[in-house]
C-alpha cells in the first residue's frame, strides 16, 4: 500500500493520506462501516485522472465519494481508495436555452444559489441540498417538483464521463446512449459523472402551499390522482404519514408574495386547510428537516423509498399498514414520505432509476431509525424491511439505490432484467471491474 500511496501523491494536487478519518468510515446511514486503505481529496481533474490511473495499473479499488449521503454503504471502501470528489462551492457555465454545465463535484446548495442570482432554478430538487451533483444523479434525484417535472435525471441532455482508462466521453440519447442511458442513476458502475448539460426553470421568488390533513391512509391515497391531474395547476407535492398526522402539502410556485387560490383546481383548496407562502422555500425545507433530524441522534438512518404505478402503490400501502402498527415498525419507523413523479413523455429509459413502467409514479420512503443503543430492535428492524423490499419486487415497483435496499443477484436480476446483464457486460469492455464495485 505505501507505493500505491507515493504514486498517488506524484500526481495528486489534492489530500492524499492513509490515515482515514473516522467520518470517511462511514456514511449518512450510519449502518455499515469501512476502512478505505487511502483517501484521496480531488480539487481538479487530473487528481481524478491520476487516481484512476493508479488503481488500474495496481488493481486497486477506487469507490468515488461524493458527500457521502447513501444509507446504505455505497459510497464506502473496503481497504482500497476512497476518492473524494466534492466541493462545497459551484462550477456553473450558462448556456443558451435555459441549459446550464454543472461540474459534478459541485454542491447542489451553491448551484441553487448561483442560479436564483441569474433568475434560473433547478426543475428538481431533493429536499437535502448538501449533496454533491454527481452523487444524486448517480441515483436518479427526486424531490417536491418532481410532480410537474420528473427526476434530475430527467433534466440532464448530457453528460462527461470519465472512466478509469483516463478516456473522457461526452454522452447524451444520442451520442454514446448505452452509456448515458447506465451511468445516470447507475451508482457510478459505468465511469465518474464529471460534467453535466442540464435543463433550468425560470425563477420564481415564492412557494405556496396548502396542507391538507387526512384521516386515513387510504383517503390519502384517493386524493392523489386529482393533485396530479393535468390541469390541477400543482407544481409542487410531498406527503406524510406519522403516529400524530397524515397530511398532503402541495401547491404551486410564482412572483406574487400572496397565495390565490385562482392557480389551483377549486376542488384543491378549502377553507380548513392550511395555506403558506415561502419565499427561499428550499432552503427554508431543508432547515425544517434538519430540526426534525436533530430530535433522532446517535440513530442509524435505515432509509429506504419504493417506487410504483397508482394501482400498486395502493397494494404497498395496503401490505404496510399492518406491519406499521405493530412492532418492530412502530418503534422503528418514525415517518413515511410520499412522492408523486410525473415524467416527461420523451424520457429516457434509465436503466437503474426506480421507475417502474408508466408516466406517473408514486414513492413511499420509509424513513425508518433505529438508535446505536438498540441493536435488538434493528435486529428485527432489518427483516422486516427485507420484505418490503421482496413485496416492491412482486409488485413491479423498484427501489431508490441511494437507500438501504440488500439485493442478492437473483433479486437485482428479477428488478432490472436484460439491463443488469448488460451492466457486467459494459463493465468488461470498459475495464470498470475496480471502479464502485462495492456500491452495488
Amino acid at each position: 500500500m505505501s507505493d500505491i500511496l507515493d504514486s498517488l501523491r506524484q500526481g495528486i494536487q489534492g489530500e492524499v493520506t492513509d490515515i482515514v478519518p473516522a467520518q470517511y468510515q462511514t456514511d449518512f446511514g450510519g449502518l455499515r462501516r469501512k476502512q478505505p486503505g487511502i483517501l484521496v481529496t480531488a480539487h481538479q481533474e487530473k487528481d481524478i485522472l491520476h487516481a484512476l490511473e493508479v488503481a488500474q495499473t495496481t488493481g486497486t479499488s477506487l469507490t468515488v465519494r461524493g458527500a457521502g449521503h447513501s444509507c446504505n454503504g455505497q459510497s464506502l471502501n473496503s481497504g482500497g481508495i476512497l476518492l473524494e470528489n466534492f466541493s462545497r462551492s459551484a462550477e456553473v457555465e450558462f448556456l443558451e436555452d435555459g441549459l446550464v454545465e454543472v461540474s459534478g463535484r459541485s454542491c447542489w446548495r451553491a448551484v441553487e444559489e448561483c442560479l436564483n442570482q441569474a433568475g434560473r432554478q433547478s426543475a428538481v430538487l431533493t429536499d437535502y441540498l448538501d449533496l454533491s451533483v454527481g452523487g444524486t444523479l448517480s441515483v436518479g434525484g427526486m424531490g417536491l417538483n418532481s410532480i410537474a417535472h420528473g427526476f434530475q435525471v430527467d433534466q440532464v441532455r448530457r453528460l462527461r464521463l470519465i472512466q478509469p482508462n483516463g478516456q473522457v466521453l461526452w454522452c447524451s440519447p444520442h451520442e454514446n446512449e448505452t452509456l448515458f442511458r447506465f451511468a445516470l442513476a447507475g451508482l457510478g458502475q459505468v465511469g465518474i459523472i464529471d460534467k453535466v448539460v442540464m435543463q433550468t426553470q425560470p425563477f420564481s421568488k415564492f412557494t405556496h402551499t396548502v396542507k391538507r390533513q387526512h384521516d386515513n391512509v387510504s383517503e390519502m391515497l384517493e386524493f392523489l390522482p386529482e393533485l396530479a391531474a393535468p390541469n390541477s395547476g400543482i407544481q409542487h407535492f410531498n406527503g406524510y404519514i406519522s403516529l400524530n398526522e397524515i397530511a398532503s402539502e402541495y401547491g404551486y410556485m410564482s412572483q406574487q408574495e400572496q397565495f390565490s387560490d385562482s392557480c389551483i383546481a377549486p376542488a384543491l383548496y378549502q377553507d380548513s386547510d392550511q395555506v403558506k407562502s415561502e419565499q427561499d422555500f428550499p432552503f427554508q425545507l431543508q432547515a425544517r428537516r434538519d430540526v426534525w433530524l436533530s430530535a433522532f441522534p446517535d440513530h442509524f438512518q435505515i432509509w429506504t423509498d419504493y417506487i410504483f404505478d397508482y394501482a400498486n402503490v395502493v397494494r404497498f400501502m395496503e401490505f404496510l399498514e399492518p406491519l406499521m402498527r405493530e412492532q418492530p415498525l412502530s418503534e422503528a419507523l418514525k415517518a413515511i414520505y410520499i412522492l408523486m413523479i410525473r415524467r416527461p413523455a420523451d424520457h429516457t429509459n434509465f436503466a437503474f432509476l426506480p421507475a417502474p413502467k408508466g408516466t406517473l409514479l408514486f414513492s413511499v420512503g420509509l424513513y425508518t431509525m433505529v438508535s446505536r443503543w438498540n441493536p435488538m430492535l434493528l435486529t428485527k428492524t432489518l427483516p422486516v424491511l427485507q420484505m418490503a423490499l421482496q413485496q416492491c419486487c412482486a409488485l413491479g415497483g423498484r427501489p431508490y439505490l441511494y437507500g438501504c435496499n440488500e439485493m442478492d443477484e437473483r433479486q437485482k436480476q428479477a428488478f432490472y432484467g436484460a439491463d443488469y446483464l448488460t451492466l457486467h457486460e459494459l463493465r468488461r469492455q470498459h475495464g470498470l471491474s475496480n471502479l464502485n464495485r462495492e456500491s452495488f
